[in-house]
């Protein structure tokens, strides 16, 4: 974006001629402040949010993972047909996450398989009956461990599908065009048309709107 930038930039003071430019006017130096400093907050704003979205999917994630984990070492305490069991439908599910959800996540999609299996463990897990005080405290573990592992499945799955990071960049490479737009109006002398700033001055309401939301 800042190569193309200073392309256009190079460009216009390239091929159009010197004569047609002409000094900023005192107004045009104030309205060109006022847009700068709006245009600068909204994207530092954005970088602020990218980047706590980013944090959040990153725990929610660690948070899944680590309960996989658990999962797995403690189901050394049940019988072994349903260990086994568990344990490879737990290495299943990795191999799932890393192999199909996680690169279907990139268009907004998810793994059916990986959803499928994640049913298939909540049910052996959740109607395991314990036969010893040890299964019995083990059996309790593995249910909190489990609602753990479905909320944070579930809550990066959610985010992945809402996540608005997208809308806002190109919300504000839209308001950073139009801001370029004014600045080669005012060094061609045609501030007076205020088309060009109406429309700055709207998708600079429409980005706060959509930021509010």
């Amino acid at each position: 974006m800042i190569a193309l930038a200073c392309l256009g930039h190079w460009i216009v003071y390239r091929y159009v001629p010197h004569r047609d430019f002409v000094k900023h006017n005192d107004v045009a130096g104030f309205v060109l402040a006022i847009v700068g400093v709006v245009y600068a907050v909204l994207l530092s704003f954005v970088v602020v949010v990218v980047w706590q979205q980013f944090e959040s999917s990153d725990n929610i994630a660690e948070r899944e993972a680590s309960a996989a984990a658990d999962m797995y070492r403690l189901s050394a305490a049940y019988p072994t047909p349903l260990r086994q069991r568990l344990r490879s439908e737990l290495r299943n599910y990795v191999y799932l996450m890393i192999n199909d959800e996680w690169p279907s996540m990139r268009l907004g999609g998810m793994s059916t398989a990986a959803r499928n299996l994640t049913a298939a463990l909540a049910e052996q897990i959740s109607s395991y009956g314990p036969r010893s005080s040890e299964q019995l405290q083990v059996q309790a573990q593995m249910l909190t461990i489990l609602r753990v592992f479905l909320d944070s499945r579930r809550q990066r799955l959610h985010d992945n599908e809402t996540g608005n990071s997208t809308h806002l960049m190109v919300g504000v490479d839209r308001v950073g065009f139009h801001n370029y737009r004014l600045c080669v109006l005012v060094r061609n002398g045609k501030f007076q048309d205020s088309t060009h700033y109406d429309r700055i001055a709207r998708g600079n309401h429409r980005l706060h709107v959509h930021i509010d939301r």
